[in-house]
């Protein structure tokens, strides 16, 4: 029997939003990207899974789908569990639905990608995901 690659919160992995006072969120209305805040991003898979990461939420399930926001950078971290938002090769645009949770600490990402919070509890699951599991939901607190 197959783990679920991201259980209900009441079973597993949960993230917390840390935004320091700091921040550089001008634009953006909540720190996560868009589409992950939509129903659209549960059985979505993990397309992207390497020993210091995990990357899902794209509806196409290949790492070429999703839209286009401008980026938003802050100081965070990116430590063991920290959650961000991918993007492409221009750093000016980060992509809308699409995001990772390193699995170690990635120091090299800091101040390149938007770093959105932190995997609090649940990393065993993180840890456990493997490429075509299926996303079963999110909820970002």
């Amino acid at each position: 029997m197959r783990r679920p690659a991201w259980p209900s919160p009441a079973a597993g992995a949960r993230r917390r939003q840390e935004v320091p006072p700091r921040s550089h969120r001008v634009r953006a209305p909540h720190p996560a990207p868009p589409r992950t805040r939509r129903p659209s991003s549960s059985r979505i898979t993990f397309h992207r899974v390497e020993d210091w990461v995990v990357q899902g939420g794209d509806p196409l399930g290949n790492g070429t789908g999703g839209g286009k926001v401008p980026s938003e950078y802050n100081d965070l971290p990116f430590v063991l569990g920290a959650v961000g938002i991918a993007r492409g090769q221009d750093p000016a645009i980060n992509n809308d639905s699409q995001w990772f949770v390193v699995k170690k600490d990635s120091s090299f990402l800091n101040n390149q990608y938007t770093n959105f919070g932190l995997v609090t509890a649940g990393m065993d699951v993180i840890m456990g995901i493997k490429i075509g599991d299926r996303i079963k939901s999110i909820k970002i607190e």
